[in-house]
């Protein structure tokens, strides 16, 4: 009966020996899932600028190139403009 008494005195100690270890595991796993979660939010907004870069340079590209296709569209009018004159005073001539 003693043995039994003393069983049971302990019992106490080891159910809050348990909760402080749940605690423990609990308070780590918090501080895991924020440390993580922050993490996540600057590779995120690392990617995000890197992102908005790639856009920003894609569109700089993208605006020289139609620059350089109009000044070549408007050097093929001018001269499809010269070539419409010069027949035009050739047929003006023979009339």
């Amino acid at each position: 009966m003693k043995q039994l008494k003393k069983q049971f005195k302990s019992v106490p100690y080891l159910i809050s020996i348990i909760i402080c270890l749940i605690g423990v595991i609990i308070t780590i796993a918090i501080t895991f899932y924020f440390n993580n979660h922050n993490n996540l939010k600057e590779h995120i907004n690392l990617k995000s600028e890197h992102l908005e870069k790639n856009i920003k340079d894609f569109k700089q590209e993208t605006k020289n190139n139609f620059d350089k296709t109009d000044k070549k569209l408007d050097k093929l009018d001018k001269k499809l403009d010269e070539l419409d004159d010069k027949k035009i005073n050739k047929n003006n001539k023979e009339i």
